[in-house]
């Protein structure tokens, strides 16, 4: 592993807690790193690092690869498992609580999701199970609810090929297969603002993008990536190259907060941003 960015810490300091799952989903709380473990419940551990502890049961039945996000009250997931509705995504206060329902689909994969603008917002992905390729066609693109409860409303309608969704806080940001997007929390002014190379994750912060890509060819020969790269556009620069698989991205003021998979082990991970 190389690194040209800031110090990287492991969050796991005990074996405490449940093996993590659903690669790319953690999220940030002022005092706590967030992610799934491998039966589809809810953990939170310290973001000093330490123990692990469950915030949220298993549904029986629930599989892998779904987000999971913070804002200032609330925390967001989404339980995809095998009955109807296929897709559930529930809110509960950070300070504790019964779970809500936001929404449920029986056509939605959720891949990602954000919240602003007091909504919660959502892409879906083309690989979508158990429907009709008329109502997975209805479904791909760009998603909101109110944070408190509503209709969700389809705001984006694109291909799906990818289903990256970041915000910083005055417009949404997301990937097709012909580069990013930029787009209004109605839907209105999308357009491309410049071409990724294959990330399975980014976040903003003001003019500076982070993603995690992916530069090997093949499963024996794959190497990630952690780069930067302005927004307005410019050649992303690494910050960290991995041979272990790297997923999941999620941040402070200070640091990125990642997944490393290696050798079938999965640790929570830390790395400082560069000033500049």
């Amino acid at each position: 592993m190389s690194t040209t960015g800031g110090a990287i810490d492991n969050l796991m300091t005990s074996s405490t807690g449940a093996a993590m799952a659903c690669d790319h989903a953690i999220a940030v709380s002022p005092s706590s790193v967030f992610y799934y473990g491998a039966d589809g419940s809810v953990w939170s551990v310290p973001r000093v690092g330490g123990d692990a502890t469950m915030v949220g049961a298993a549904t029986p039945g629930g599989c892998a690869s779904a987000p999971i996000i913070v804002d200032r009250d609330n925390l967001y997931w989404v339980d995809a498992y095998e009955s109807s509705p296929l897709t559930t995504i529930f809110s509960r206060p950070l300070a504790g609580g019964a779970a809500t329902t936001l929404a449920a689909s029986d056509v939605w994969f959720v891949d990602s999701m954000v919240v602003a603008n007091g909504h919660l917002y959502w892409a879906v992905d083309s690989f979508t199970l158990g429907a009709a390729q008329a109502d997975v066609a209805n479904a791909l693109g760009v998603w909101g609810v109110p944070v408190g409860g509503g209709t969700p409303m389809r705001l984006v309608a694109n291909d799906g090929g990818s289903s990256s969704l970041a915000t910083d806080g005055a417009l949404l940001y997301y990937e097709t297969s012909d580069g990013l997007h930029s787009v209004g929390f109605d839907g209105s002014n999308d357009h491309v603002l410049s071409s990724l190379r294959n990330e399975k994750s980014f976040v903003f912060e003001g003019s500076r993008v982070f993603s995690i890509g992916r530069l090997g060819a093949t499963p024996t020969s794959d190497a990630y990536s952690i780069d930067i790269q302005p927004v307005a556009g410019g050649d992303p620069r690494p910050l960290l190259i991995d041979h272990a698989e790297l997923a999941g991205m999620a941040q402070d003021n200070e640091a990125l907060y990642y997944l490393h998979e290696d050798y079938g082990q999965t640790l929570l991970m830390r790395l400082r941003k560069p000033i500049n």
